[in-house]
């Protein structure tokens, strides 16, 4: 076991998030919590905790509302890199020798360092990242609070004009050249730069928690289930016509990750996990494993 896995105790993991690089750049897995502690495993090179994703909120005179340190909410790859994304809309982007590099490019919003209280809340409501993605380094988009989309083009990033208003959590750059974004609402968006339109009007109670691109279509993911994009509706993959899951797979859903080369897809989730190979599904373990 000791040769062939790697594990590691905390004291709660509760809200981590965790990601893997490959290969030519950083071959790694990389945790990191709400708090922004991180931990990562890259043998033999080294295993365990490391120094936190630093952030100083003073720096960006933001100090009355009493923030030192910035919040992750979740870690994501893109192509070799992996970025971490949360609180006040910043963007780390994972560097070797777990070094980690601020996109300051992005602004605070202003109302951060007022001295009115309902601006300093509108600002912490609206200024989150939530999540991000790309169809390459030079081609990322990100996507928050308050209808926010940053567009990053290799050299710049810039905020674009998008539809709604509804906090965005998941974002998606499509094997088809658009890009899929979904809102609080469990609404679906498809479009690219400046050009925006719900394709799929929901109201669900419980949001998407991730999201991928997956044998030519889109995957969504709650702990309620998996959804995928047959023509412009979200149907339950157990209803799927092309991509049919057993119910007991189905319910196997929080988080979606597809290997860099796309052949396959695992999805996790407090019931346990599966792993689609484009054939067939094989469930890898689930919660009756361990029940009593």
């Amino acid at each position: 076991m000791k040769t062939r896995f790697f594990y590691m105790t905390g004291n709660d993991l509760t809200t981590a998030s965790l990601t893997s690089a490959w290969l030519p750049n950083q071959a790694e897995f990389v945790v990191a919590d709400l708090a922004m502690k991180v931990w990562s495993c890259r043998p033999p090179v080294f295993a365990g905790e490391e120094a936190p994703i630093s952030f100083d909120g003073i720096g960006y005179g933001y100090k009355s509302i009493g923030a030192v340190g910035g919040v992750a909410y979740k870690v994501v790859r893109v192509d070799d890199t992996i970025y971490a994304v949360g609180a006040h809309f910043r963007i780390f982007e994972r560097l070797p020798n777990q070094q980690w590099k601020e996109q300051k490019e992005i602004p605070l919003l202003p109302g951060l360092s007022s001295n009115e209280h309902d601006k300093i809340t509108q600002a912490i409501s609206e200024g989150d990242c939530y999540d991000l993605n790309g169809f390459s380094k030079n081609d990322i988009y990100a996507v928050g609070g308050g209808g926010t989309v940053w567009h990053f083009n290799g050299v710049t990033w810039k905020n674009l004009p998008f539809p709604t208003s509804h906090r965005l959590l998941t974002v998606t750059c499509g094997g088809d050249g658009f890009v899929y974004i979904t809102d609080i609402c469990g609404s679906l968006w498809k479009g690219r730069n400046s050009t925006w339109q719900r394709i799929s009007l929901r109201s669900q109670s419980l949001p998407f928690a991730d999201a991928a691109w997956y044998m030519g279509t889109l995957w969504c993911a709650n702990d309620y289930g998996m959804l995928i994009l047959e023509g412009n509706e979200l149907v339950a993959i157990h209803q799927s016509r092309n991509h049919r899951a057993p119910a007991d797979i189905a319910m196997v859903s929080h988080r979606i990750d597809v290997a860099p080369d796309g052949r396959k897809m695992l999805v996790c989730g407090a019931h346990g996990a599966a792993i689609h190979d484009g054939t067939c599904w094989k469930m890898l373990f689930s919660d009756d494993d361990f029940s009593d």
